[in-house]
């Protein structure tokens, strides 16, 4: 069975699901938006994670904003990615949407972007975990096509303003 075959299948389970009044939750939520993931359509995964969690009161967890945002990344869908990141903001920095939502910028070619989640994130939580791996590789990128004084210098000097120095 195809993707857009199984995507066919899960509306239907879902709207049993919905009909049956079943309650729904974040763990609903990352099913779906793996299953309209790999069917290529992340908006119909948006979609059911809103209904879901205005049907059933609840707000979405980090586990269900990364899939909504791996879900996004897979189908080369950077808007609406950055759009659920600014959404997940609400909750405070998870370090693990925050590098998905790098990650994702990265593949799509979105390095301005990329810097941009990565301020966001300082401007909510200075201490929000970010890898220093992904770090390095933007600023290597930045410096790569030409953004080095630019993007990369004031991207590092504000890393270095939030960053404890450990002696």
């Amino acid at each position: 069975c195809g993707p857009v075959a199984m995507a066919t299948l899960g509306g239907m389970i879902i709207r049993e699901m919905l009909a049956s009044k079943l309650s729904l939750d974040n763990r609903t939520v990352v099913l779906t938006a793996r299953l309209y993931g790999a069917a290529g359509d992340p908006a119909a995964a948006i979609h059911y994670a809103r209904l879901f969690s205005e049907r059933f009161d609840f707000r979405l967890d980090v586990e269900a904003y990364a899939a909504l945002v791996d879900a996004c990344v897979e189908n080369d869908a950077g808007d609406e990615a950055l759009e659920l990141f600014e959404a997940s903001l609400q909750g405070g920095v998870e370090s693990h949407i925050l590098e998905a939502v790098v990650v994702g910028c990265f593949r799509l070619g979105y390095l301005e972007d990329a810097v941009g989640v990565v301020h966001g994130a300082l401007d909510v939580d200075p201490g929000c975990g970010m890898s220093s791996t992904l770090l390095r590789d933007l600023v290597f990128l930045l410096y790569r096509r030409g953004l080095g004084a630019e993007m990369a210098t004031p991207l590092l000097d504000r890393l270095f303003d939030v960053t404890p120095v450990v002696e």
